[in-house]
């Protein structure tokens, strides 16, 4: 974690902007769009992406190095306005109920799938994987800890089970 206190390191904004600044790092919220030519004229010096994106937009080619540690995770999810829902036949609710779970299961399938391509692009560029140890994860961890805990605690003081779904989010990356 020390090699990132200072750094300037694009945020997409949200809970994430703390996590960066519970690092000792300085995010910089821009949309991804922004990132390539932000990291190749040295508005930041790294970027929090998964490796797909590292591939797509071809990030990989300017950030060489990349630290493995499942600091956060990209929530998959089919949201619909409860209204439009209603409005639906009940045979296309019912479409919708019996298979909105087998999709998010397929949709997180291949998520992983992709981003391992992405990964296998970056080291075929010759860019280096740093995995950090159980230890120094643990070092992550407890920093954004507090961060963390004040989004869900918020989240829940409006009304939204913040809780439940960092739980099982958790729980579904071990």
């Amino acid at each position: 974690m020390e090699d990132v206190k200072g750094l300037q390191i694009r945020s997409p904004g949200g809970v994430v902007t703390p996590i960066i600044e519970s690092w000792g790092g300085t995010p910089v919220s821009m949309p991804m769009s922004d990132a390539y030519i932000a990291l190749e004229k040295g508005i930041v010096d790294a970027i929090a992406s998964p490796y797909e994106v590292m591939e797509l937009i071809k990030l990989g080619e300017l950030a060489t190095f990349h630290t493995e540690g499942n600091f956060c995770t990209n929530p998959l999810g089919l949201a619909m306005n409860i209204d439009t829902y209603k409005s639906l036949p009940s045979d296309i609710q019912k479409i919708i109920d019996e298979t909105g779970y087998e999709w998010w299961v397929n949709a997180g399938k291949y998520n992983d799938t992709v981003n391992a391509e992405a990964k296998r692009w970056c080291l075929e560029r010759g860019n280096e994987v740093i995995t950090l140890s159980p230890e120094e994860l643990e070092t992550w961890k407890q920093a954004t800890a507090s961060v963390i805990d004040k989004w869900v605690t918020d989240l829940e003081a409006e009304g939204k089970p913040a809780r439940r779904f960092v739980d099982e989010a958790y729980n579904c990356a071990k």
